[in-house]
């Protein structure tokens, strides 16, 4: 069985404590008028406010995968707190779903994904090659 880890470091909030909207910094960081030396500060907020919403959808994934009876885990970038403004959240569905079943947990974690305005990648481990799960495996073994 793969190792899980759900304990990962608490959600943390911009600097001022308020969480701006991710567009409204893009915006910022793509406007000409945009001086250079504010590009990593906008950049380290767009990852610190990532970081919430990645958090936030781990939690409503992990407790939707309880209410839905079905074994997760979570890896990459998430797993390993090394957020950037990029990341998305990996989810590892353990087991083998019949293909009903299999939607509908699908559908219910990318609407979660969907909600909370963050991408999400979702692999079943009955469909992934054996190197890819070993690979996932030393991956969460690390963390």
């Amino acid at each position: 069985m793969i190792p899980c880890r759900q304990d990962l470091a608490p959600v943390g909030r911009s600097t001022n404590g308020k969480i701006r909207a991710e567009g409204d910094l893009h915006t910022q960081a793509q406007s000409e008028q945009a001086p250079t030396s504010i590009l990593p500060r906008i950049r380290r907020q767009n990852a610190d406010e990532r970081r919430t919403l990645l958090h936030a959808a781990r939690d409503k994934i992990l407790a939707s995968a309880e209410d839905l009876g079905v074994e997760v885990c979570i890896f990459g970038s998430v797993a390993e707190n090394r957020v950037d403004n990029r990341s998305d959240l990996d989810v590892l569905i353990l087991g083998d779903l019949e293909l009903k079943r299999r939607i509908e947990v699908i559908l219910a974690f990318e609407r979660i994904g969907r909600d909370q305005g963050v991408p999400v990648d979702i692999v079943v481990q009955s469909e992934m090659p054996a190197d890819f799960l070993e690979a996932v495996s030393d991956n969460l073994k690390r963390t």
